[in-house]
């Protein structure tokens, strides 16, 4: 059972750093993408489209009174396409390749991200469970439940937030210009809630365990990274932002916990010592 435990949560801990290596790129993306400069400009190209809207209405207006009044409304159009709707063209085809390139790059980061925290949440859980089935302590049995409930659900409730796409609708264009994201943020304050206090669980009992640990000073280490963790997953109540530094941390905390986990247990069984196959020395008694 020893070596399930150990192995299983080694791998727990291996599909966590991944997934905090993924949810690193995925906020960083997003908060590229949704960043204040990036917003002015957006606001600033929304403003320039509206006011050619209004200004392609005006030459409709005159359009219709040429053909009213006599000429040729045909060729008035294509002229006026060909001289001023040209270079917007441009800009919008930029934006939206900008946009779709922000579009597949969360939905790429996204699923990869979830598998990869609810794989980590449950086998870590996993571990914990068999740990505690051997040593019938209830602290064990504890972990695991946070480290299902704050890492497998929590990751969901990720995906669920950042997975809508949607496309930005400038005033009354209506002009599929840019792709975001317009996150859940319930689905994200429940998700930093979760880790919060999973964390924060995991390292108040990792701070308790740290007389009998055999390395008190790295099991002190983790579980300060712990409580950290869970502070700075917290402050994405307040921000999305915070989710940066809370998965940085994480992945600072899950490096940390290999070395412990695989100390707790034995880097390897102890093998026996084979027989000498040696004969008596010189001086010593025979065997019997």
């Amino acid at each position: 059972m020893l070596e399930t435990y150990r192995y299983g949560m080694m791998s727990g801990i291996v599909a966590g750093i991944v997934a905090a290596v993924m949810g690193l790129l995925l906020f960083t993306t997003f908060h590229s993408f949704n960043s204040t400069i990036f917003a002015t400009i957006l606001s600033a190209i929304g403003t320039l489209i509206a006011t050619l809207f209004l200004g392609l209405l005006v030459v409709i207006i005159v359009i219709v009174l040429i053909a009213i009044f006599g000429g040729n409304p045909a060729e008035a159009i294509r002229k006026f396409f060909e001289e001023l709707l040209a270079p917007i063209s441009a800009v919008i085809m930029l934006g939206y390749l900008q946009g779709l390139g922000y579009s597949l790059s969360v939905s790429s980061f996204n699923p990869i991200f979830t598998i990869f925290m609810a794989i980590s949440g449950i086998l870590i859980a996993v571990g914990f469970f068999l740990k505690f089935r051997q040593e019938r302590r209830s602290s064990y049995l504890l972990r695991g439940f946070f480290a299902i409930m704050g890492i497998t659900v929590a990751g969901i409730l990720i995906y669920l937030g950042l997975s809508p796409v949607a496309n930005y609708a400038l005033g009354a264009l209506s002009l599929a210009l840019l792709f975001t994201a317009y996150p859940n943020y319930l689905y994200l304050n429940i998700a930093a809630v979760l880790l919060l206090l999973a964390f924060m669980g995991l390292g108040i009992m990792q701070l308790r365990d740290r007389q009998e640990s055999a390395k008190p000073t790295l099991c002190t280490g983790v579980g300060i990274m712990e409580v950290l963790s869970g502070i700075l997953f917290l402050g994405g109540t307040v921000s999305y932002i915070m989710f940066i530094p809370g998965f940085a941390s994480m992945l600072i905390t899950l490096v940390l916990w290999i070395p412990y986990t695989w100390s707790e247990n034995g880097a390897a069984p102890s093998l026996p010592k084979k027989a000498s196959r040696k004969g008596p020395q010189e001086g010593v008694q025979k065997w019997e």
